[in-house]
């Protein structure tokens, strides 16, 4: 039920005017933080403190509004970092007005795209959620585009979050030698091309009944293989992207 009326509440948010919308917004993300509620439902999101620590280090890759940054920078604390990468204008506003919120001043926001080349790309994202953005040859505005690798992050990143409608794959060849070097748990929307590419790279994928896939480092990296597969997950795919099967009851 409450579920229903937060995605109810999403849709009239969207559905306003760019200036009431950012402020509405801006209003109920501070009262979230303040209250220690800004989170999201994802399973992952529950799970963050087994990966990360005090002083670690993490990449939170399509991060919009911030609700995996702010647990992010919870956990790494005062002596760890959080790179949040955003490229939608509007989203990136309301990231950065929420960074300041956070209790830990310990994040580096970046309003790009995260891709495996340089280079500008065209985005476009559904009206009535401007957080689904992807990156769309037809779209209506363009942003810059780089590797990962790029950033030459101080390692060692111990944890990295992909959600970025369907360009995971490209985000991934993108910080190949951060893989190598830090052997990072991912966290990524399930999309079975992502997944053969990490197991390439000798990770462990699991899933379960969410839309994201984790991606476990096993044992020091292999050479990348072409004909990597990946272990029935009980999702089925459709046009690229991994949906969970449902259940008998």
């Amino acid at each position: 039920m409450m579920r229903r009326v937060r995605h109810v509440l999403r849709r009239f948010i969207y559905a306003l005017p760019a200036g009431p919308r950012s402020e509405f917004r801006a209003l109920r993300h501070s009262l979230l933080i303040a209250s220690r509620r800004f989170r999201c439902e994802e399973p992952e999101w529950q799970r963050l403190q087994e990966w990360l620590g005090p002083g670690d280090v993490a990449i939170d890759v399509g991060a919009n509004v911030g609700y995996y940054t702010w647990r992010l920078s919870e956990l790494v604390g005062p002596t760890g970092h959080v790179i949040a990468i955003e490229p939608l204008h509007e989203s990136f506003c309301a990231l950065a007005r929420n960074a300041q919120r956070f209790r830990h001043q310990n994040v580096t926001l970046l309003n790009v795209a995260a891709s495996n080349a340089h280079c500008f790309v065209k985005m476009s994202a559904p009206t009535y959620e401007p957080g689904l953005a992807r990156l769309d040859r037809q779209g209506t505005w363009s942003c810059l585009a780089m590797l990962i690798d790029s950033l030459a992050v101080p390692g060692p990143v111990r944890l990295v979050k992909i959600d970025v409608e369907g360009h995971e794959l490209q985000v991934l060849k993108g910080m190949e030698k951060l893989l190598s070097r830090d052997r990072p748990v991912i966290i990524f929307e399930a999309r079975r091309e992502a997944a053969e590419f990490l197991v390439g790279w000798n990770y462990s994928i699991t899933g379960g009944c969410s839309p994201n896939l984790l991606a476990t480092p096993q044992h020091s990296p292999t050479i990348p293989s072409c004909a990597a597969s990946v272990p029935d997950l009980g999702y089925a795919e459709a046009e690229g992207n991994l949906h969970p099967r449902s259940l008998p009851a």
